[in-house]
């Protein structure tokens, strides 16, 4: 069931447009990663991706850190599952408290990271995009289907 928050409260959704259960995960083709949420230009304030890094690089990195799987959703566009154990509750209401979660800049991921996944390229770009919660994950799909406000909207009502 998909679970959406409006205004703080907790409803589920059935639209046309959405599938009634979260996305599946196949961890045999995830790729454990840390993410910094914000803005690169920010200086990883604001809400975006600042950094996708592997798991224990750049130890000198004060950012918050979130564990994230890094896999390729069924149509091959980018998805991230975040550890919701990892998530604070600041980072959780600030970043995905509306059920959306919204990118500012675009962001690349390394292209060491996408050869290991079998990606040409691991761009994300700016958009407004769903938000699908499982029992341990946020996760999000970053496929053009999913972009923008006027399709968010759209579920939404």
């Amino acid at each position: 069931m998909l679970k959406i928050y409006i205004m703080g409260q907790q409803t589920t959704a059935t639209t046309l447009t959405t599938p009634l259960h979260p996305p599946v995960l196949h961890l045999t083709e995830a790729l454990r990663s840390d993410v910094v949420l914000g803005s690169p230009s920010a200086r990883c304030n604001g809400v975006g991706i600042c950094r996708v890094m592997g798991v224990g690089e750049y130890p000198d990195c004060p950012c918050p850190r979130i564990s994230t799987l890094l896999l390729p959703n069924p149509n091959g566009a980018i998805r991230l599952a975040f550890d919701k154990s990892t998530l604070s509750a600041e980072l959780l209401q600030q970043h995905f408290g509306w059920g959306v979660f919204q990118v500012l800049e675009p962001y690349r991921i390394s292209p060491r990271m996408c050869k290991q996944l079998g990606w040409k390229s691991g761009w994300i770009h700016p958009g407004v995009y769903k938000v699908w919660e499982s029992e341990s994950a946020l996760i999000i799909d970053f496929s053009q289907a999913d972009r923008g406000s006027q399709d968010l909207h759209a579920d939404i009502h």
